[in-house]
């Protein structure tokens, strides 16, 4: 009996060392598991920290260069109301000297009759001529000021339409269109003298596609005015224009004889925070963001670069003939 509960005794004992082994090896392994995976995570969280790290000193880098262009986009704007303004401010000064200058020497009081008479101290011709020639003056100062409030007002305008546009506030219009109208108007609109442009409508004519007629010449007019402001200071300055046009899009070149684009400002021209080297250009600047903004929402693109044909700068525009049309039958 005492060897038969030893047996079982020892059997028990064995079979618990074994369960034990077992359990302490399970503990050991899944504790082996369980280091590996931790360090193996956290390498994770460091190499995820250390790209995180990189991230952030990038885009505090380009937050310090985006607010340094917008303090500059800034000033510039402030530039471009300030300096009309003294414009105006100066030649309204002038014409209230001018205008004081005449009455004063012109008249006295009579102490009689308490009556304000006017006396000639010259003589009526020479009076008249000189009225005559402070009229002229007057006529001219006061175009002077409506040509500076007429820049505040277009400048203010740009600033607005990109601002419209780039918040989606703007519903274009899709109409079919003849574009080489469109174009014509515009070299009326955007130029003095249109003996400079010269536009090659190619071997078809009235090309029909689906566009808002109003802001496409918008653009057209400021790529084709920002040409012309670079050629009319020169006798054989012209702006050349190309058309023509495929199946689904419409290519449109503009291009002029002048100096071309600086390459280092190649890939800014249409940037309206990009630093400019004049105010002239800054202004430009404007009227070009807001083409490319105006041609994009045709669903089109524009490209600048500098024309090998006539050595000056080219703007290239692709523009689909339909797309506007089937966004509007879809919608139907």
């Amino acid at each position: 009996y005492l060897s038969h509960i030893n047996g079982e005794t020892m059997m028990y004992t064995i079979i618990g060392m074994i369960i034990a082994v077992l359990l302490v090896y399970g503990l050991i392994h899944c504790y082996r598991i369980g280091k590996k995976d931790c360090l193996g995570s956290l390498k994770a969280y460091a190499r995820e920290n250390e790209a995180l790290k990189e991230q952030l000193e990038k885009e505090h880098e380009y937050n310090i260069c985006q607010y340094k262009k917008m303090q500059e986009f800034v000033e510039n704007i402030a530039h471009q109301i300030k300096t009309p303004l003294s414009v105006m401010t100066m030649k309204l000064e002038m014409l209230q000297d001018m205008l004081n200058d005449i009455k004063p020497e012109n008249t006295h009081e009579d102490d009689n009759d308490k009556q304000r008479v006017v006396k000639m101290k010259k003589e009526p011709d020479e009076y008249v001529s000189e009225t005559k020639q402070h009229m002229q003056m007057a006529s001219t100062i006061i175009s002077e000021c409506t040509k500076s409030a007429f820049k505040i007002k277009t400048f203010i305008k740009k600033l607005l339409d990109i601002s419209r546009i780039e918040s989606g506030k703007v519903v274009l219009a899709t109409d079919k269109v003849i574009i080489d109208y469109i174009v014509e108007e515009s070299v009326e609109s955007a130029v003095a003298d249109k003996s400079r442009v010269i536009v090659d409508y190619g071997t078809e004519e009235k090309r029909a596609m689906y566009a808002d007629e109003g802001w496409l010449a918008e653009a057209f007019i400021n790529i084709i005015s920002n040409s012309y402001e670079y050629i009319c200071d020169r006798e054989d300055g012209r702006v050349y224009i190309d058309i023509s046009s495929n199946n689904e899009v419409c290519i449109i070149k503009i291009s002029d004889n002048g100096e071309g684009i600086d390459k280092a400002h190649l890939a800014g021209v249409f940037d309206r925070f990009e630093g400019k080297s004049s105010q002239n250009e800054f202004h430009a600047g404007i009227g070009l963001n807001l083409s490319k903004l105006i041609i994009e929402a045709h669903h089109g693109s524009i490209r600048a670069s500098n024309s090998e044909k006539y050595k000056g700068a080219e703007f290239r525009i692709l523009l689909p003939l339909y797309k506007l049309k089937g966004k509007v039958e879809h919608n139907q």
